[in-house]
């Protein structure tokens, strides 16, 4: 049976670049194309659009099939695909102009006309987490792990595109670009997926950066486990010295936090306090 695919997301500045590293550590295929941030390029030039939510459900899991099936077994692209893919180049985007998205699909383009068929692999865009009940319904291979940081801490990132990008949909409103905000949005994100992953118990895993900077080995084994790698004590010791932890933890205690809503304060505590429903023993 061919090995699941492993899909890596969260609110941006979670963390989802050391779960990426490990990813890669254990061979898992990534992408050749990678921004700094280990992000998966070609998923961001398909995806990382705002009215990808108005795509229809055939388009968008006919888009879905084509980027599945490439990373996998890559094969040269048919006429009718290449124009489906031209056409995502004029689409706007929140950061990003023509230009940049042209030269992302056009790495796509070579890879799917060159590149080996890869053995396992994923995606690593913080953001997935906007469509993964969809790929989890349309492809029940896939596992997520999605990111998660101490909600206070995100409060106060300075990365907050996200909250730009998609916080108009996820709040229903427009949003202003601050901590009160931008919790807000990190608490809608983190109750949206734990629903999903109620749904798809086995398929989803979340994974606490905060624990994982202050113990990284147990938290690294629920992660190999969950994505079905074998490592040695070696190798997962060599794994836990390279996490280090950001000078940014905790940043949410040289802040006034009573401009934020108490309920989501309340909420951003119990997450980040609450134990994990896997074993770790």
């Amino acid at each position: 049976m061919p090995h699941a695919p492993i899909a890596v997301g969260g609110v941006g500045g979670s963390g989802t670049r050391v779960i990426a590293n490990i990813l890669q550590y254990c061979g898992i295929f990534i992408g050749s194309d990678l921004l700094p941030s280990n992000d998966t390029i070609w998923y961001a030039a398909l995806f990382g659009r705002r009215n990808v939510l108005l795509d229809d459900d055939e388009e968008l899991r006919a888009l879905g099939e084509l980027f599945f099936r490439q990373m996998a077994d890559p094969t040269p692209l048919s006429p009718a695909e290449l124009t489906r893919l031209r056409s995502l180049e004029e689409m706007p985007r929140h950061l990003h102009g023509p230009k940049i998205i042209h030269e992302w699909l056009e790495g796509f383009i070579v890879h799917c006309a060159t590149a080996a068929p890869a053995e396992r692999w994923g995606w690593k865009v913080p953001y997935t987490h906007v469509l993964i009940d969809r790929w989890l319904a349309w492809h029940p291979t896939l596992k997520y792990v999605h990111v998660t940081r101490n909600g206070l801490d995100m409060a106060y990132s300075q990365n907050q595109n996200q909250l730009g990008k998609w916080g108009p949909i996820f709040l229903n409103r427009e949003v202003e670009i601050g901590p009160r905000d931008s919790l807000k949005f990190w608490c809608a994100v983190q109750r949206r997926v734990a629903r999903i992953g109620a749904r798809y118990p086995d398929r989803v895993l979340q994974i606490s950066f905060d624990r994982l900077i202050r113990d990284p080995v147990p938290e690294i084994d629920v992660l190999l486990r969950f994505i079905g790698a074998d490592l040695t004590a070696a190798q997962k010791d060599e794994l836990a010295s390279s996490i280090v932890p950001p000078e940014t933890v905790n940043r949410h205690k040289a802040h006034d936090i009573s401009a934020l809503d108490p309920e989501d304060v309340a909420y951003a505590r119990q997450d980040n306090a609450a134990p994990q429903t896997d074993d770790r023993t």
